[in-house]
């Protein structure tokens, strides 16, 4: 079943400017109703008026791989304007049968609204063409090499008591943005004495050339750190979380393309820092 989002909000427009959108449309859709267990697929749900405190339902036998992507739409007809609103998931199943979605809930000026359940068959796995997360070729991999954080060390191979600088920065292709950045997890530094040179609270966004591609890149924290024993020393991971925002492939009623935000965790990974002891001459 193809999504009809847009063409949606345009219907309630031209069937309720009489009533001065007296009603208030929350409603679920799913991409399909029939997949096989080893297929995605995505559930919309969507309000023809700006709601707030969004809460999906719990996904029962079902398995979150994106979401939730939000995505926002505006028309004028007549001096009336209107606003569509949506919230998207990709989901696998988790067994076979006929399951149920449940319904979300959302607040609009006071009153909480609840969508429609849905429900999707899934039977045996089949064999299909890659499907993509957003309809066009920005996959999860593709995603993950355009927004990414990596962890610049100075000297992966210093001497106890001898301080080395670690600057984390986040990268995102132009191709991409993000907004909403914030610290999911900072390592704890074990071992290591620690003096914070930046932390950001307002991003500074520069351009850099890496791995023979433009980027851009803000620096999310910079720290020195002067190694207490010798040894080989674990660096634990920094988490943020972000909203990653791309266009759909799809186009709004104004014939633009469709932007959706995504809401993403990047991380460094683990970094081994090897310490070599004193030699007597440094001593």
């Amino acid at each position: 079943m193809r999504f009809i989002t847009n063409i949606c909000c345009v219907l309630v427009l031209l069937l309720f400017s009489s009533v001065g959108w007296s009603q208030i449309i929350f409603e679920a859709e799913v991409s399909r109703d029939s997949i096989g267990i080893n297929e995605r697929f995505e559930v919309r749900f969507t309000m023809n008026q700006d709601g707030e405190d969004f809460n999906p339902p719990n996904f029962e036998n079902f398995k979150v791989v994106v979401g939730p992507m939000h995505a926002v739409s505006y028309s004028r007809i007549s001096g009336e304007a209107s606003i569509c609103i949506s919230y998207s998931y990709y989901l696998f199943p988790e067994k076979k049968g006929d399951l149920e979605i449940g319904s979300a809930t959302i607040n609009f000026e006071g009153n909480v609204y609840e969508s429609n359940v849905v429900s999707v068959k899934v039977g045996d796995a089949v064999q299909s063409e890659k499907d993509y997360i957003y309809g066009t070729k920005n996959d999860l991999e593709e995603i993950e090499k355009k927004v990414f954080l990596e962890r610049e060390i100075s000297n992966t191979n210093p001497f106890v008591n001898e301080p080395i600088s670690v600057i984390y920065k986040l990268y995102v292709s132009n191709d991409f943005g993000v907004e909403n950045v914030s610290l999911k997890s900072i390592p704890k530094y074990e071992n290591f004495l620690i003096d914070i040179i930046k932390e950001s609270e307002k991003l500074v966004v520069q351009e850099i050339e890496y791995k023979q591609k433009i980027y851009r890149y803000a620096v999310i924290r910079e720290v020195v750190l002067v190694p207490l024993k010798e040894g080989e020393l674990t660096l634990d991971p920094l988490e943020l979380n972000l909203e990653i925002a791309s266009t759909t492939g799809r186009l709004d009623i104004f014939g633009d393309l469709e932007l959706i935000t995504v809401e993403e965790v990047r991380s460094t990974g683990t970094s081994i820092i090897n310490v070599k002891p004193l030699s007597d001459t440094i001593k």
